[in-house]
């Protein structure tokens, strides 16, 4: 039985645009905050947006896992359980502002944030306003993405990467312009989370013509909250375990190997990332279909669509990783200004990592679309954990830069075993099964192959 694949291919475009717009964001923003502001001024920005990114963890993963949830129930019927599930999010993400603007408020209060902070040239009552309104977007943010629990449900999920994306692609113009304009650092920070707002406003009345939602006390439902808190304490897991990972490991590095190799191993794994990147965009856009077809208990279309992805998730990291292993030097070594020295062993090692994740990652996919993730969280939260204390012990005894990364490898090579296993059992399937997606792939590419020889053939 063929399905169609039309929602997928929807997901995929939007997310190869918020790809585009993430990696363009980076690449123009940089240039241009070092060329209107002074180093010590954008070093001040870079310290305030990263302290408050950490605020992104205070809902621990409760939008995700409701979203997950909504859908699941909103496949099934239950309409009134929905609407207590958005009421239920609505209400705590309000109470985690709340908390995180008085404590932020008693911090300055009673602190020098310039002080406490280290920062250069801001002034505190400007450092103070900054701070409060990036706090301020973050929960914009996570507001704006209760609504897309409505996109997800009516396969409209395209729509509100879309629109997140081209909001965030509207915050760098402000930036832009405030930067252009010479505006203070207050002033350009409260451009930047206006369309945010604007955003959430919109989604509101939209979302409505989908799924009539009013927001009434009423409607919350405790019990259904205590279920919920369970996958959202698993979905906290990840951003922790990659805070060990990538913080963790780069003090180790930093202490034992020093500054020269530190920026090798930094700059080495973002350019082994960017294809973890590519990919997620790819298992973010099947996503909501798998959350669909578990709440019609459709385990025929989530068979087909794991051993696709499975095989393509797989494939495709390995074949751009023998790609950069052979052109890799000179990409490198253009991208830094042959300020570093390339070294193809220490590639070798993140590439060999990310391939073995993206062999978990793709199974683990279905666990989290349908909140079933916890163990596979915690398992990741204390690989990652026994990883850099291995790393630590080991580093000291063979004192190589690759020991650091073939550490990480452990955790990658437990959680295959797990999240395959897991996910064969929920989608009914076996290893026999799954490899016949392998089969689809190669059918899917000469399918296209002969289509393109058909067309290209003369009348």
């Amino acid at each position: 039985m063929k399905y169609k694949l039309s929602h997928i291919k929807s997901n995929l475009l939007a997310s190869l645009y918020g790809f585009c717009v993430n990696i363009a964001s980076h690449l123009f923003l940089i240039p241009l905050f070092l060329l209107f502001w002074e180093t010590e001024k954008y070093s001040d920005w870079i310290v305030l947006t990263s302290l408050t990114a950490f605020f992104a963890m205070t809902d621990i993963g409760l939008n995700t896992a409701t979203r997950n949830s909504f859908v699941i129930k909103y496949i099934e019927g239950e309409k009134k359980k929905c609407v207590a599930l958005m009421t239920n999010n609505y209400i705590l993400i309000f109470l985690f502002f709340l908390i995180s603007i008085i404590l932020s408020f008693l911090f300055l209060s009673f602190f020098d944030i310039v002080d406490s902070l280290s920062l250069h040239v801001t002034e505190r009552k400007t450092a103070e306003y900054v701070f409060i309104l990036l706090i301020c977007r973050v929960f914009i943010n996570k507001f704006n993405t209760i609504p897309d629990a409505v996109y997800r449900a009516h396969s409209l999920t395209s729509i509100s990467i879309f629109l997140n994306n081209t909001t965030r692609l509207i915050e760098v113009g402000m930036l832009v312009l405030g930067l252009y304009l010479g505006l203070s650092l207050t002033v350009i920070t409260f451009l930047y989370i206006l369309p945010g707002f604007v955003l959430l406003f919109y989604k509101w009345i939209n979302t409505r013509r989908l799924f009539s939602f009013s927001f009434k006390f009423r409607n919350v439902d405790l019990k259904l909250l205590k279920s919920t808190i369970s996958p959202s304490v698993g979905f906290l897991t990840f951003p922790l375990g990659l805070s060990i990972i990538d913080q963790g490991f780069t003090l180790v590095v930093n202490k034992y190997f020093g500054a020269d190799l530190l920026v090798l191993y930094n700059t080495t794994r973002i350019m082994s990332n960017f294809i973890r990147s590519l990919f997620n965009f790819v298992q973010n856009s099947v996503w909501p279909e798998y959350s669909i077809a578990f709440g019609k208990q459709d385990f025929l279309r989530i068979r087909s669509l794991h051993r696709r992805m499975f095989w393509l998730s797989f494939l495709g990291p390995v074949l751009i990783s023998c790609f950069i292993l052979l052109f890799g030097d000179s990409i490198y070594t253009l991208w830094t200004n042959g300020k570093v020295h390339f070294s193809s062993s220490l590639m070798f090692a993140f590439l060999l990592v990310l391939v073995t994740q993206s062999l978990w990652e793709t199974s683990g996919t279905i666990l989290m679309a349908i909140n079933m993730h916890l163990k596979l969280g915690i398992l990741y939260l204390i690989g990652c954990v026994v990883s850099l204390i291995l790393a630590i012990l080991l580093i000291n005894t063979f004192c190589y830069l690759e020991t650091a990364v073939y550490c990480q490898l452990i955790i990658h090579l437990a959680l295959v075993i797990y999240s395959i296993k897991k996910a064969l059992e929920l989608t009914q399937d076996n290893v026999k099964g799954l490899f016949s997606g392998l089969t689809l792939i190669k059918q899917m590419t000469f399918s296209t192959f002969n289509a393109k020889n058909q067309t290209d053939r003369p009348k």
